[in-house]
């Protein structure tokens, strides 16, 4: 049940950018979403796993470096690493949005229009 579930998420990842950016109905987010991640889903997997790891080391070496310095310092600092984390995150989301629906837009607006 975790491999689904982790299919689903990517492919609805979308749904809420395109319900504030497009104004969308929540139905036609999820449905856009999951047509817009056709093909992408296990690239967005893999740098979201990657930055996640990258994330993780980063926050092991700084907890290791304060804790070391004052116990309690150490559990401050994570937090702080959480926090930038999800900031982190929430960007990676921004870029797989930019590239993936923003670059649909340009390219059809240089469609020509059919005739009549």
């Amino acid at each position: 049940m975790i491999v689904p579930a982790i299919v689903l998420s990517l492919s609805w990842m979308l749904a809420v950018y395109l319900l504030v950016g497009k104004g969308m109905n929540w139905a036609l987010c999820l449905s856009e979403s999951n047509r817009l991640m056709m093909g992408y889903k296990f690239k967005a997997f893999c740098l979201k796993f990657a930055v996640n790891i990258a994330l993780l080391v980063v926050s092991y070496v700084l907890f290791s470096m304060f804790d070391a310095i004052a116990g309690s310092l150490g559990v401050l600092v994570v937090l702080v690493c959480v926090l930038v984390g999800v900031c982190v995150m929430l960007s990676v989301d921004a870029v797989i949005y930019r590239e993936l629906v923003l670059s649909e837009d340009k390219v059809e607006e240089a469609k020509p229009e059919e005739a009549l």
